[in-house]
């Protein structure tokens, strides 16, 4: 998804704003003056083609578009055609970004070119017919509610794409966090490095610790330890094998080692254990939910 920062050093004049209704529709803009565009798409859907990006705004959707670039929109000619638009000169050095930057200066926001149907969609509407009924009138004062409103309007857009942004990483850390432990459960039996891991997901070593560590508290490094020595508590107690086995059986050689890491991740030695096998249930499916 394409966006892009604007200043906002004034309250921007509004150029003009209507509400536009036809059977079908196609617009070429032409690199031009730095004005700036909100629709809102009530009714058929609108591709537009902007910097070599196709972006098609479905119906509800919102079209924020910089007219100092050169781009074409174009809506099926069977389909009724009804948007909402209002637009005013804004930054003429408004920059285009592939996504939302970690920080903006005090002065920018952060708009996508589209914005998808979110929660807030009724009160953004309602904002933006605001706008252009205020336009409708001839006064100075119209206007100046018509310029307060339009800015407005831009800041929420911009808060709203943020909350969306948000969504979307948190779920893209969901699944980084899955494949990260599918991985782990899979490899088990095997000597694991956070390097293996992260060759195996197509990540940054780095960047998947970070991602792991904020969603559970834990280093991947650490949970995998964490992980082997459940499933040595859990041999130990359901399959009788001695300990030189069990180490084979989590991808670890030196027995010495293994009993304090065992006893570093359990809070007791495995001779303790042992003693006290009786008090706990293990589950080799689902270490997860093992528990002391």
């Amino acid at each position: 998804m394409l966006y892009h920062i604007i200043k906002l050093k004034a309250i921007p004049e509004p150029v003009f704003a209507h509400t536009f209704s036809c059977p079908g529709y196609e617009c070429h803009f032409k690199e031009a003056v730095p004005n700036h565009e909100i629709l809102y798409i009530k009714s058929g859907d609108l591709t537009i083609n902007f910097l070599g990006e196709t972006i098609v705004a479905k119906e509800g959707s919102f079209l924020i578009a910089p007219h100092k670039y050169r781009f074409h929109s174009k809506a099926p000619e069977n389909e009724m055609h009804i948007h909402y638009t209002i637009s005013a000169m804004v930054d003429p050095n408004a920059r285009v970004v592939n996504e939302i930057p970690e920080t903006l200066a005090p002065d920018e926001i952060c708009l996508p070119f589209c914005l998808d149907f979110c929660s807030e969609t009724k009160q953004l509407v309602a904002l933006l017919n605001k706008a252009i009924q205020e336009y409708q009138n001839a006064d100075r004062v119209s206007r100046q509610k018509c310029s307060a409103l339009y800015l407005e309007l831009l800041c929420e857009l911009a808060r709203c794409a943020q909350i969306k942004n948000t969504v979307k990483i948190s779920k893209t850390q969901d699944v980084l966090d899955s494949r990260i432990k599918i991985y782990i459960q899979k490899n088990i039996s095997q000597k694991i490095t956070l390097t293996d891991i992260a060759e195996a997901i197509g990540k940054n070593a780095n960047y998947l610790n970070q991602v792991f560590k904020r969603k559970n508290n834990i280093s991947i490094m650490s949970y995998v330890n964490l992980m082997k020595m459940k499933k040595v508590a859990a041999l130990i107690i359901s399959e009788k094998m001695t300990l030189k086995e069990v180490a084979m059986e989590v991808g670890i050689t030196d027995t010495s080692y293994l009993s304090r890491l065992f006893k570093s991740k359990m809070g007791m030695t495995i001779s303790e254990f042992k003693a006290n096998s009786a008090d706990f249930t293990f589950s080799l499916n689902d270490l997860d939910k093992i528990s002391f």
